[in-house]
């Protein structure tokens, strides 16, 4: 039969009676948590935080917070659909994706157009049918210019030299031409742009009561039809009032 055991339990030495324990001393903090940002989140201030120091054993209170914690932002809902966010074109340097400005794409390629479409007023006119109509027609959007001096001549038509037959009835008709027109020119015009070879254009001078004198004839493609109205004496003053006196011609065939 095993013998019992009495422990005197008052009068144990190894029990101490004195103040309770201290408490377990506790573990040293770990690293912080690692922060992540929330998808399309961007950060806008603050560094990376940094570990704390580890504190005195037997330290008590919370422990302070040594950095700044970082404040992210979200964009507005519609802006990524999903996956994460592709990085902006520049953002200033300390932003998540700073960085210096990406190179300019380059310069689209400028394609040949080909020739400039001319503005066009029709075909080419054909011959002048008629003297006093413009070639081509008047165009409502061309501006016209005119001569600065045109001349009026009395032009007598028969088919006689008025210097031939005194008193005799003729016919006459007004017409007025550029000042600066070859005689030849002239001549032409009173032809309607038919042929004028051996024709010509004589001046006729009033001698009054239906007596006429013959003056100055030019005949065609001659030296001297090949000169202006102007400078044979034709000009814008004749058959003007303080003029240079009337002028008359007549065309014929010598």
């Amino acid at each position: 039969m095993a013998a019992s055991c009495h422990v005197n339990v008052p009068k144990n030495p190894n029990i101490h009676r004195g103040a309770p324990p201290p408490p377990p001393i506790p573990a040293a903090p770990g690293p912080p948590p690692s922060f992540a940002l929330p998808l399309g989140a961007i950060l806008v201030r603050g560094p990376t935080p940094p570990h704390p120091a580890p504190r005195s054993a037997r330290a008590q209170g919370p422990v302070p917070q040594p950095w700044a914690i970082p404040v992210a932002i979200l964009p507005p809902p519609g802006i990524f659909c999903g996956g994460p966010p592709p990085p902006p074109a520049f953002l200033p340097g300390g932003f998540l994706w700073g960085g210096p400005a990406p190179a300019p794409p380059p310069a689209p390629a400028i394609t040949d157009a080909g020739p400039l479409h001319a503005t066009t007023f029709g075909p080419i006119p054909i011959a002048q049918s008629t003297p006093n109509a413009l070639p081509g027609g008047k165009h409502p959007a061309v501006t016209h210019f005119f001569s600065d001096s045109y001349t009026i001549l009395g032009w007598l038509k028969s088919d006689f030299q008025p210097w031939d037959r005194p008193f005799a009835a003729i016919n006459m008709e007004w017409i007025q031409v550029d000042s600066g027109w070859k005689v030849d020119q002239l001549i032409r015009a009173m032809r309607e742009n038919a042929d004028c070879a051996g024709w010509a254009v004589t001046e006729c001078i009033e001698q009054g009561n239906g007596v006429w004198e013959r003056g100055t004839t030019f005949v065609h493609e001659s030296v001297e039809s090949g000169q202006s109205l102007q400078t044979v004496g034709w000009t814008g003053r004749r058959n003007r009032e303080d003029g240079t006196g009337s002028l008359h011609i007549c065309l014929w065939k010598p």
